[in-house]
This record gives structure tokens, sequence and C-alpha cells, in this order.
């Protein structure tokens, strides 16, 4: 094919760069040094609470990474005091556990080349594992703060260890979506909404024993302490979906208004929770009111046992009231029939539907 001076000029200018760019993006492949990333990604991202541990790690399309056989291990507390003393023991030491595990077949991760030369970072990224995917970006700036989007569908509760540490096995497909802008990295000031599905959500399978720790028994009346004691009690299937709600964040303050369940056992929840860094650190003031149905009374007579021992919660309009204070981490419950929620009926932020999730 013959080419006329103006074309080969089109050529040059057009065609050299695309090669280099070629040559470019293939040497970065072919030299990336997968290994060492792959050894530092571990070491960087682990800490005292959490391992980390990736099977593999190789390209993605459009420069990114992909670690598959991923595993997250996170570590028990050590010696951890249990507050008994309350209760009129003597303070001991927990047992020593086994790590929590979270497997991820495979997470892909993208990044901003160009937000990193200007000293920012973009980050998408892609995982699938706990039996359904998430995805999502990431975004931040040491001026400006950082900004988080994340949807989670259909993961799978009983590949959650954290729930399944509960005792009984919690199960059902959650979807959730996050929306979040921290301005300057002040909580304080941190934006958006949070929201999440659960319409087959349940709790139990009749042979796991539900044990509450020793600090959320210390304010319950001594009928219920005693259910509790020793093994706690075995837990029927109780069907909870639907759950979820959308929770507007406005300020650093999470509305806890729009938080339900409608299953055997009715449950509202009204209140906030002030973020902080640490999430276990947050600061909650809520009231949760539930109502046990009576084909749950039924099938087990145990709950009719509770609702007699929680007496002193039973409101008029028939629900159970308590009152939830305190760290997020080791809240205080309290059995009350009034809220004691600050601004609980308080409208919601303006614009805080549209937030959606």
């Amino acid at each position: 094919m013959n080419l006329n001076p103006r074309q080969l000029r089109l050529v040059k200018r057009v065609g050299y760069p695309v090669l280099g760019l070629f040559v470019f993006v293939v040497s970065f492949y072919a030299t990336f040094p997968y290994q060492r990333i792959k050894n530092l990604a571990e070491h960087q991202l682990s800490t005292p609470e959490l391992e980390v541990e990736i099977g593999e790690l190789g390209a993605s399309p459009l420069l990114g990474v992909s670690a598959k056989d991923v595993v997250l291990r996170i570590l028990p507390p050590a010696n951890r005091p249990l507050a008994v003393a309350s209760m009129g023991g003597q303070p001991q030491i927990a047992e020593k556990s086994k790590p929590q595990v979270i497997q991820i077949d495979e997470v892909d991760v993208s990044v901003g080349l160009l937000s990193l030369m200007l000293g920012s970072i973009d980050v998408d990224f892609d995982v699938d594992g706990l039996g359904g995917s998430i995805s999502g970006s990431y975004a931040a700036d040491s001026e400006d703060g950082w900004s988080l989007e994340l949807e989670a569908k259909e993961l799978e509760l009983s590949r959650v260890p954290q729930l399944q540490s509960l005792g009984p096995p919690m199960r059902g497909r959650v979807s959730a979506a996050i929306e979040l802008d921290v301005p300057q990295n002040r909580m304080a000031d941190a934006a958006g909404a949070i929201s999440f599905d659960c319409p087959d959500c349940s709790y139990g399978d009749g042979k796991s024993a539900l044990k509450l720790p020793a600090q959320s028994l210390s304010s319950m009346p001594p009928a219920f302490r005693a259910m509790f004691a020793s093994e706690g009690i075995t837990i029927p299937r109780i069907r909870l979906g639907p759950v979820g709600g959308e929770l507007p964040v406005d300020k650093g303050v999470v509305r806890l208004d729009q938080l339900a369940a409608r299953g055997d056992l009715q449950v509202h929840m009204e209140g906030t929770v002030r973020l902080r860094r640490r999430i276990e650190f947050s600061v909650i003031d809520a009231y949760l009111r539930f109502k046990v149905g009576s084909d749950l009374k039924k099938r087990d007579a145990k709950f009719e046992l509770v609702e007699t021992a929680l007496g002193d919660a039973k409101r008029a309009d028939g629900f159970l009231g308590l009152s939830i204070t305190g760290v997020l981490g080791r809240p205080r419950v309290i059995p009350s029939k009034r809220s004691r929620v600050r601004h609980a009926q308080a409208p919601l932020p303006p614009n805080a539907a549209s937030r959606g999730g």
C-alpha cells in the first residue's frame, strides 16, 4: 500500500505513540515484581489484630492487579479479662480462642496513575467472595479527606465468622450499599448513607446455645441473668427477615430510625451512632423495641420466660424495650419501658432520603 506524504506524517504522529504505549504496557506486565508486591502487601495490610495471606498475585486489565485465594485471619485479643466482678465474681481470664477466618476468592484492584502522580489515591475494586460480590471505589487526598462508595450483593451471612461467633448460626443473603464522604479526614463531618437488606435472615438452629458476655448481663434483671448463666440457652431457628433499613449519615452521626426487622420477632430501633476513626470506639445512643411473635412462643416456651424475666421492660404497646448506650464495641444494655434517646424524634437531616444506597 502506498501512502502519500500527508498520510505518512499522520502515521508517524499517531503510530509511534501508540506503539510506545503498547510496548510500555507489555513491559509493565512482563517485568512487574508480583512476588515482591505480594509480600509487601501482606506485610503492610497485616496488623496485630489481622493477618493477611495472598495465595496468588497477578495482572488484571487497565494496569491493575488481581489477588486470588486471599485469607484474612482476625486474631482474638490475648488474655482479655472478663467483666464479672459486678456480678459478685472474681475477674477471670478469657480462654484462648481461635482466629476468625474470612476467605475471599478474588480481588481486582485498579489504581488511577494520574491521581498517584498528583499525590492522591483513586482506587476501583471488585471482590468475589463470601458467596457474593463487592464492588466500589475509594479516593483519598491529604487535604480533601477521603470518600468511599461500596456495593455488596448477595453475601452469605453463614460465611462471615464474626456473625457465627455469636453462638447460634446466622443465615441468609444480605445486600448493602455505602456512600461516605469524610472531608479533611474528620469523622465528625462525615456525610452519606448506609443501606442494607436481608429478606431471608434467620438466627439459630435448635442446637447451638446463645452465651452472652458478662458485661452485657450486668445491667439485666437477676431472672434474665440466671437464664444465660453457665451454658446459655439453646435458640431455635428464628426467622428475622426481612431485615434492613436506610441509615442517613450527617455530621458524623448515623441515624438508626429506619432500622427494622419483621419476622418471628418484630424489631424497631431509634437513635444514633457517632462515628469515630475506629468503628468499635463509635458511641451509640439507641433504644430497641421488640416483640416475640405468638408462633415463636408456641414453638419454644422459653421465650415466654424471657418476656417474664424482662417484665420491667414491658411497654403498654406490648413491646419490650432496651436502652443501648456506650461504645459500640462494648455497649451497655438496660431494660427500659421508655426511650432515653436524645432527640429521637428529631427530623431527618435535609436530603437524607435522597442520599439513598
